[in-house]
């Protein structure tokens, strides 16, 4: 059974302030909601966020984050000037501190949430972020 009801907490995106997040009940349980798209206000803040970073992190070095959306994923590609390069994946989970990692893996030619051993794992915390300096880390 699926309940709709505001999060007792507001949820925050670094500094950004998003409202009231979704949550789903379920046998009495509240779990965040995984399965749907990323709803168009978070899709919002992630672009900017990735708009921020790379003018205040990478400004001037001729790199940058993309981002792409596709259900409940947020694809990252870099670009270098020789056209985008996948870096990383993540999973809305209904938090916006608490995204699910996936790096890609050009050996497997596919993203691998399971990999937790690569340079830049160290500023996984959670967040968009911390997800685009172990991005930058990890594929300098």
């Amino acid at each position: 059974m699926r309940a709709r009801r505001d999060c007792c907490r507001k949820i925050t995106f670094g500094s950004y302030r998003a409202g009231y997040g979704f949550c789903r009940i379920q046998k009495g349980v509240s779990q965040v909601m995984s399965d749907k798209n990323v709803p168009a206000f978070v899709r919002q803040l992630v672009e900017q966020a990735v708009e921020d970073f790379n003018r205040e992190e990478i400004g001037g070095s001729g790199k940058a984050y993309h981002v792409r959306f596709k259900g409940r994923y947020v694809y990252v590609d870099r670009d270098d000037g020789i056209g985008p390069e996948p870096v990383f994946r993540l999973e809305y989970t209904g938090d916006l501190s608490d995204w699910e990692f996936a790096i890609y893996k050009y050996s497997a030619d596919d993203y691998d949430q399971e990999e937790i051993f690569f340079p830049g794992a160290d500023k996984l915390d959670g967040t968009i972020e911390g997800a685009l300096r172990a991005g930058m880390k990890a594929y300098g």
